[in-house]
């Protein structure tokens, strides 16, 4: 690797350091990995700002929470940083977003985008119109086995906590599709909401991830209809390989591999959406990230 003194200097910006991190001497190994990730997350929480979400109509319609739902890392077969961001309505969540920057072997910057909404709308970056999903992204299915919701929040927590370890989730890589690779349940929900739909008292979003990269959700809810009350969970994907989720150890939920080909994640339409932002933001971040 090349380092010129011009980038060199350029590290404050977002992926500057990037550059330099082989080349670290020894003592100053350990806390590269560190500096990377600030670096990713200043930029995430800068992106994020530019995300807005409107209804057919054009009115906008939800609003995102303050803070990123988890700061994550991953270096498995490739290391990356992110940042998990929700969006809600009437505190019920609506739509999740990942802005990520994988940093080695290859290099890309993304943000992978999953509905939650049972209804469609389109996400704004900035005054461009770059996703609308145009089918349902939620599908709940009722929870018999998990009882009648409490009456209080706090006990509806619990009774949240207990429904979310009745599941487990695993993944085969599009690269070793025979290959099976369990993913583990985050041990407190993502984002906890109470809601003032109604038709939903209460719900949580739980994470399933790979390291600490949450790779599926599961959102679980209390609903009432007709004067009754029920539990009910849907799970939704944050992964293009194929996903299977089990219910005490039967399968519930069998989705399969979406890419590659990488044409069918870059399809605006659907509900599962990977926004190239290596095509978007500023080439200079790029370049610094990626030149060699």
């Amino acid at each position: 690797m090349r380092v010129q003194r011009t980038s060199i200097m350029l590290c404050g910006l977002v992926w500057g350091c990037t550059l330099i991190t082989t080349r670290l001497p020894a003592q100053d190994a350990q806390e590269a990995p560190a500096a990377i990730a600030d670096q990713v997350h200043a930029f995430t929480d800068k992106e994020v700002d530019q995300y807005r979400f409107f209804d057919r109509s054009g009115k906008e319609i939800f609003t995102r929470v303050p803070r990123s739902l988890l700061r994550w890392s991953k270096a498995t077969e490739r290391t990356a940083f992110g940042d998990t961001y929700l969006w809600i309505e009437k505190g019920c969540a609506r739509a999740v977003v990942s802005i990520y920057a994988i940093t080695s072997p290859q290099k890309m910057i993304s943000a992978e985008c999953q509905s939650l909404s049972d209804a469609p709308f389109t996400m704004r970056r900035g005054d461009a119109v770059v996703w609308s999903p145009q089918s349902e992204g939620v599908d709940f299915k009722p929870l018999p086995v998990a009882g009648v919701p409490a009456t209080t929040p706090t006990a509806r927590g619990a009774q949240m906590n207990r429904i979310a370890r009745m599941f487990r989730a695993e993944y085969s890589p599009h690269t070793s599709p025979d290959e099976v690779n369990p993913l583990r349940l985050l041990s407190r929900p993502l984002y906890r909401y109470q809601s003032s739909d109604d038709q939903v008292i209460d719900g949580a979003v739980y994470g399933f991830v790979d390291a600490t990269d949450p790779e599926m959700l599961l959102v679980i809810e209390a609903r009432q209809s007709e004067g009754k009350t029920a539990w009910y969970y849907s799970p939704a994907r944050s992964r293009h390989d194929p996903i299977r989720i089990y219910l005490n150890n039967e399968i519930v939920w069998d989705v399969p591999r979406l890419a590659p080909p990488w044409e069918q994640i870059r399809d605006p339409s659907r509900t599962y959406f990977n926004l190239q932002l290596e095509k978007i933001v500023d080439p200079e971040w790029f370049h610094l990230m990626t030149d060699e």
